[in-house]
């Protein structure tokens, strides 16, 4: 009887902190308060990522300022690929942005012949440490990693613009 009257404690502390955590977790994932914004689906542009990436983040730009790099990345349907990290002469010892590809190196390369590609320039609120965004290119061979990812997440957008050619 006291083994039962045991377990039945257990549980029920058990599945109460279950609970807790489980609210708690859900608190973290909460979505940041971005009224207006619209993330349209890719198929609505016949998968056109150009039109996609315009419409969706260019033209929106102002819901994306001052929040978190993750932001703007989990609420796209594709994936960056590549990136590349901007320097200022001014500031030797910092990198004020990154450019996000979305397409493989040898992709972009063969649509920037045919004159078709998008670039996201993302500038920074506070410029990011060049020695270690530096380590952190070489060591990805400029591949956006989920070491990539983790690194730039928290960091503050300040402003996108873009790098567009159409045929």
């Amino acid at each position: 009887m006291k083994y039962i009257v045991f377990l039945t404690i257990f549980l029920l502390i058990g599945c109460n902190s279950c609970s807790i955590n489980k609210n708690q977790k859900q608190k973290v994932q909460k979505p940041e308060d971005v009224s207006g914004l619209t993330i349209k689906p890719l198929h609505g542009f016949e998968n056109d990522t150009i039109k996609y990436l315009f419409t969706n983040v260019i033209q929106q730009k102002k819901y994306f300022a001052d929040k978190k790099l993750s932001f703007l990345i989990d609420n796209l349907e594709i994936s960056v690929e590549n990136y590349l990290i901007g320097s200022n002469f001014n500031q030797p010892d910092s990198i004020p942005s990154i450019t996000l590809l979305f397409t493989n190196m040898n992709s972009f390369f063969v649509n920037k012949k045919e004159k078709k590609y998008i670039l996201l320039n993302i500038e920074w609120v506070k410029p990011v440490d060049k020695k270690s965004s530096v380590d952190l290119i070489s060591k990805t061979k400029g591949r956006w990693t989920d070491e990539a990812y983790n690194f730039y997440k928290d960091r503050l957008v300040k402003d996108i613009t873009t790098v567009e050619q159409k045929p």
